[in-house]
């Protein structure tokens, strides 16, 4: 079985004989799978009225222990605290978050997921669950345990360990 990736290491070999494609075999793989996912994924979430990241800053909230300050957003979500503030804005109109001054800067905020947030994630959080697990359908769970525990290597190799995220 052959597919995107195979081919373009066949077209890069033809015109680069000497050159070493074996790491994109992996790479490329992994970035193709993502775009797929997220351009598929997304059409879920728009049926629920967020986007990708509206609902990433959601779940991430709902997980937490306790509220977030903005920054802890954007790190987790590893974008600017500008688009966090921008996303914080639209999901705060809808009712679904909740700003407080920070007691411990004054000038900061805590956020909070609220009832309502809470009320509207979890049907979209099921629909996540269904179609990641309909991605997977034709992998064992076997197969799916050890790519994981491969993802989690490399995942853990560039980003490092995990934080309290």
């Amino acid at each position: 079985m052959s597919d995107y990736v195979d081919t373009m290491r066949q077209q890069w070999a033809s015109i680069y004989p000497e050159l070493d494609t074996a790491a994109a075999g992996v790479v490329a793989r992994i970035t193709r799978i993502a775009r797929m996912i997220q351009l598929r994924g997304d059409v879920v979430l728009a049926e629920h009225g967020v986007t990708r990241d509206e609902f990433e800053l959601m779940s991430l909230l709902a997980r937490s222990a306790g509220p977030l300050t903005p920054s802890a957003l954007a790190a987790s979500q590893i974008t600017s605290a500008a688009a966090v503030t921008k996303r914080l804005k639209k999901l705060d109109d809808a009712g679904w978050v909740r700003r407080e001054v920070n007691p411990s800067d004054g000038r900061g905020a805590l956020i909070h997921l609220t009832q309502e947030g809470s009320s509207v994630l979890r049907p979209i959080i099921d629909a996540v669950a269904k179609f990641d697990s309909a991605l997977l359908g034709e992998l064992t769970a076997n197969d799916s345990e050890q790519l994981a525990n491969q993802l989690r290597a490399l995942l853990t190799s560039v980003e490092g360990p995990a934080e309290n995220a």
